[in-house]
């Protein structure tokens, strides 16, 4: 789940005619920022979210994270500036949907990370 995969799904909606689309050549931050007015880019970003909630949740039942889960990169962040409750809201719903092991994935905390420079933060600090 990335800001390309984004890009890819948009171009696949339009190409195919499951939902028209006016924005060129996409780039995933700029489908986010179309979300309001452009009925491919509210498909794909719809459907988005929730892939990317249904893919955490996987991950969450592979490793069972004690500590909880941390969503960071470019595109989460964006995604929820863009659609606030409605983001939450759609990823938590696939998040969930882990039956017959969703008891497990609701007891894992997930932590959406907004700082940019995360991965630098951190090397920063391993490094001393």
């Amino acid at each position: 789940v990335s800001g390309m995969g984004l890009a890819s799904l948009y171009r696949f909606v339009t190409e195919t005619g499951r939902a028209k689309g006016g924005l060129g050549t996409p780039e995933g931050g700029g489908i986010a920022e179309a979300y309001d007015h452009d009925d491919a880019a509210r498909v794909v970003i719809d459907r988005f979210v929730s892939l990317y909630g249904a893919a955490a949740g996987d991950l969450a039942l592979e490793v069972v994270p004690t500590g909880g889960l941390y969503v960071a990169g470019g595109i989460a962040p964006k995604l929820h500036a863009q659609l606030g409750a409605a983001f939450v809201e759609r990823f938590v719903e696939a998040f969930l949907d882990k039956a017959p092991m969703g008891a497990v994935v609701a007891r894992t905390r997930v932590t959406l990370v907004n700082e940019p420079a995360v991965g630098l933060l951190g090397a920063a600090r391993a490094a001393g």
